[in-house]
């Protein structure tokens, strides 16, 4: 079971991601915006930056701005890091949202009063030590 939920959620993050690097390189490279183009006429020359570029072909004279290096790998990469970031926090917070549905079943089924009042308890709890808690936790 717990190799189909890993299965499960590398090949929906892997789609998420795939369709996300899709969408964000058209439009950073596709002609109606002409975002790439637009980046590199923006970035500021430096005497370094358009010495080490005008001898290396790379779009650069005296005065030219640097090529950005690898946009299309840059944004990848990025997208990498959000996406997995994202859906492990997903992931986890769904686990724990189940976990706690199912102990409220068990729970209701044993002792309906008790649920309620550990709702009330914990709402309580949370809206009066909440603030403080960092603070609480970072003196022990």
């Amino acid at each position: 079971m717990f190799s189909g939920k890993e299965y499960a959620t590398r090949k929906v993050s892997l789609l998420w991601r795939a369709h996300l690097t899709r969408r964000l390189l058209d439009r950073y490279l596709c002609d109606g915006t002409k975002a790439f183009f637009k980046l590199a006429a923006e970035a500021p020359t430096t005497g370094s930056t358009a010495r080490s570029t005008a001898g290396s072909g790379g779009g650069g004279g005296r005065g030219m701005p640097p090529p950005i290096d690898n946009p299309d790998q840059r944004i990848s990469e990025d997208i990498e890091l959000c996406t997995a970031k994202s859906f492990y926090l997903a992931v986890k917070l769904l686990g724990q949202v189940i976990n706690a549905l199912a102990f409220v079943v068990v729970l209701w089924g044993l002792a309906p009063k008790l649920v309620y009042f550990l709702v009330v308890y914990s709402a309580v709890a949370t809206f009066t030590y909440g603030g403080n808690a960092s603070n609480v936790l970072t003196g022990i």
